[in-house]
């Protein structure tokens, strides 16, 4: 009996953690957002560089661990990350680092609903990390990423998280 009644809490408390969940993952080279259906304007979205809010960090610490996606980029130079995201979420971080500011990137972000945030870059400390934010909640769904390179000199290794 006692056996029974932990299976259940555990199974109870996975369907509590994916409610609000999100993963990380690398798209295919080439591949990214359907870029036929852009709107205009910014959606509501507001995103904020440089330092995670704490209510983004508060709204992910219900959402499970996801795995970093390492890369590397050349100059002009374009990589597609996505994060998707499930559940009700007022905001969310997305970091893009790589550590060595004489080298510049950019990260623009395509939300599900159509809208085209950034680019952002990096502040003089090889990283950008936003948090993108919606009083009403943002669009559950896939958010693409591209990842460019601005000013790379060879190869610039990056993570993105």
């Amino acid at each position: 009996m006692l056996l029974r009644r932990s299976t259940i809490v555990v199974v109870l408390l996975v369907l509590l953690a994916g409610i609000a969940a999100a993963s990380v993952s690398a798209a295919s080279a080439g591949s990214g957002p359907n870029l036929n259906n852009l709107k205009s304007g910014n959606g509501g979205y507001i995103v904020t560089q440089g330092g995670k809010s704490p209510s983004a960090m508060q709204s992910l610490t219900a959402q499970p661990m996801v795995s970093p996606i390492y890369g590397s980029i050349v100059q002009s130079q374009t990589e597609w990350a996505q994060i998707t995201i499930t559940g009700y979420t007022t905001s969310f971080c997305a970091e893009l680092y790589w550590g060595n500011p004489s080298n510049s990137l950019s990260l623009t972000a395509y939300t599900p609903d159509g809208y085209v945030l950034g680019p952002y870059y990096n502040m003089g400390n090889g990283n950008i990390d936003i948090t993108i934010s919606r009083s009403s909640g943002v669009t559950d769904g896939t958010y693409y990423f591209k990842i460019y390179g601005n000013q790379v000199v060879g190869s610039q290794s990056y993570t993105f998280s």
